[in-house]
């Protein structure tokens, strides 16, 4: 089975629009907003349309990442002190 991925390449000093942010984060339009409001992702006013830079978006996507991960190891040490069938064969 053939599978077809898109590939879009951004500068990361990039202005883009909302709709090309919230693809980038795999989230939807009106998360984005909620985002951009609360001041979680800088952003800009030019004329009507709200844009976001590139490098912002990606940013705040790794410091995301990076606490995601950090959860999930606090998790996995938890079952394993609580010896819930994860513990590693050593």
């Amino acid at each position: 089975m053939l599978h077809k991925f898109e590939i879009t390449h951004y500068s990361i000093n990039t202005a883009i629009n909302e709709k090309k942010a919230a693809d980038l984060l795999h989230v939807s339009l009106p998360y984005l907003s909620a985002l951009l409001e609360q001041g979680k992702i800088p952003h800009c006013k030019i004329g009507t349309k709200l844009k976001v830079l590139t490098k912002d978006v990606l940013t705040y996507k790794n410091k995301q990442y990076k606490a995601r991960f950090k959860t999930l190891e606090k998790l996995s040490a938890q079952a394993q002190a609580l010896k819930m069938g994860y513990e590693t064969d050593e």
